[in-house]
């Protein structure tokens, strides 16, 4: 009969083109990997679904099993899963299994399967990297066109977290080395001139994106390669120009850092006499405060009324007046006209061009950062915050000091379950000791933005020392396929997880699990198991 001629056709056309549907699959999962969380789960769902319909379990299990580095990194959604199972039928502890089902299905799949060819390996690159651009260049273009002074920079990433993107972009430029330097003879004209393009426009990017995280890993990268050239090159002026360019590079990271720090470290001196009035005859308000902009206390020399009358006189409006970031006009104010060392009274504010004022509406606070696009400004924020917050400042809406309240937060709460963690009810217990402290507002109520620490969250010391071995295990049992692919890739987790939870999103699944497990386990090898093959 018909349908008995297509329940034995079928299956077998299946299993003859397998490889090519994996292939084939693996490619439409890797490349819009970054377009959004639902086409991740779409991934993992079409994974799943092709481990199910191959059919090939003992094959597959065995192949899993001659692969350390799979097994390794299958550890961490493993515990999690477990530790979250006993508290079932509780719904959180549910959400949890369901967000790090990805997880496993991505690793437990592509572990299980055979290594792609150098060609079709190739192409999920080639398509990985292509899917990148086009994804940094919408969000570009998108931010260019939406752009409004003092816009937030992190809204740059218009499908997932700006820290996520970064984390793509960042494998994506490991890619591009990776042909462009290790494997150049098996790239053509055409795909290396791709590729050089790529790599400076999302090089370029990155730094766009300002991301504190991306600029170390960035940093270290380019170094991992300049060493890796020197190593290769023989001639002796090469590795001198190698030698020369990483000091040099090293030189710019500590000036760079330096000439901001020093504001902080090297404030003016408090004058031990200061004049009482204004040149109209007006008292000024002297308020001895540690804080301070480029170095100048901002407490002194304040003329409120003169501000208030003079902005008006300006703007038409009244300087109490909020922006759209929540600041008012005044505070703004009077710590950019400290910036440029001006006394914050009549004569101080007309110096200020229109161009200044309108500068100040939009949330600028520093004469020397008027656009959002300069890297120094987001070094400039970093030691203002670090110096606010070691001078007794609240750490409300300022990343950094917020999550060194995390920090704080999620040891004093593991010590409640120190050897196994808290499982699903992870959230509550930290809600419950951010309560204690009172030191946040509870729409600051975060989980510590730390993947190490949330793996102690979870699971207690177990959990973090699992999660320790599991990294550093897959990337050791992965030696077969050390290059810059891989190292990228381990570079990447070790730094992200240090200010990011992760594995925690569905991006970061996707980049971290999904896109890694095709570097680590299915990249042709010459010394693979034959199983692998």
């Amino acid at each position: 009969s018909k349908n008995k001629y297509q329940s034995v056709i079928m299956p077998s056309l299946f299993k003859k083109y397998s490889k090519l549907i994996y292939f084939i699959l693996v490619l439409l999962c890797c490349a819009p990997s970054l377009w959004g969380n639902f086409l991740v789960t779409m991934a993992a769902i079409l994974l799943a679904a092709y481990w199910v319909l191959d059919g090939n379990y003992k094959q597959s299990f065995k192949t899993l099993w001659s692969r350390k580095a799979a097994l390794c990194l299958l550890i961490i959604p493993v515990i999690i899963i477990l530790r979250t199972l006993v508290q079932l039928p509780n719904p959180t502890a549910l959400m949890f299994i369901s967000k790090y089902l990805p997880f496993l299905i991505f690793v437990f799949v592509i572990g299980s399967k055979p290594n792609f060819s150098s060609g079709q390996f190739h192409a999920i690159m080639l398509v990985y990297i292509f899917s990148v651009v086009i994804n940094s260049l919408f969000c570009t273009g998108n931010y260019i066109l939406t752009y409004e002074n003092g816009d937030n920079f992190r809204t740059i990433s218009y499908f997932i977290s700006y820290i996520r993107l970064t984390l793509f972009v960042l494998v994506a430029i490991s890619a591009c080395a990776f042909y462009l330097f290790q494997k150049k003879d098996e790239v053509q004209k055409n795909e290396r001139i791709f590729l050089w393009c790529s790599f400076f426009w999302l090089s370029f990017f990155i730094i766009f994106l300002k991301s504190f995280t991306g600029y170390v890993i960035f940093c270290i990268s380019a170094a991992l390669t300049l060493f890796y050239l020197m190593h290769k090159n023989k001639k002796e002026w090469a590795k001198f120009l190698m030698i020369a360019l990483i000091l040099v590079g090293i030189g710019i990271v500590i000036t760079a850092v330096y000439s901001e720090a020093k504001h902080f470290i090297y404030p003016d001196v408090q004058p031990s006499e200061l004049e009482q009035t204004t040149p109209y005859g007006n008292s000024y308000t002297h308020i001895q405060s540690y804080e301070i902009e480029n170095g100048h206390y901002t407490g002194l020399y304040i003329c409120e009324s003169e501000l208030a009358e003079a902005w008006a006189e300006r703007t038409n409006t009244s300087v109490y007046h909020l922006n759209e970031h929540g600041y008012s006009y005044y505070s703004t104010l009077v710590r950019y006209m400290t910036s440029k060392n001006l006394r914050k009274d009549k004569n101080g504010f007309s110096e200020l061009s229109d161009y200044e004022i309108e500068a100040v509406r939009n949330g600028f606070t520093n004469y020397r950062f008027l656009s959002n696009s300069n890297p120094k400004k987001r070094i400039y924020e970093v030691c203002w915050d670090l110096y606010m917050y070691s001078n007794g400042a609240s750490p409300e809406n300022h990343s950094i000091p917020q999550r060194f309240e995390f920090v704080k937060c999620t040891f004093q709460t593991v010590e409640r379950s120190p050897f196994f963690g808290f499982g699903a009810t992870v959230r509550n217990e930290m809600n419950q000791t951010y309560q204690e402290r009172n030191n946040l507002s509870s729409e600051h109520w975060n989980l510590p933005h730390n993947q190490y620490l949330l793996m102690m969250l979870f699971c207690g010391f177990i959990g973090l020392f699992l999660f320790i071995f599991s990294i550093c295990g897959t990337f050791w049992f992965s030696k077969l396929h050390w290059n810059f692919l891989t190292i990228g890739w381990f570079i990447i987790v070790v730094i992200s997880c240090f200010s990011e939870d992760t594995f925690n999103t569905s991006a970061g699944q996707a980049c971290c699990c999904l896109i890694g497990s095709i570097l680590l386990f299915t990249q042709p090898s010459k010394k693979c198991n034959p199983d692998e093959q």
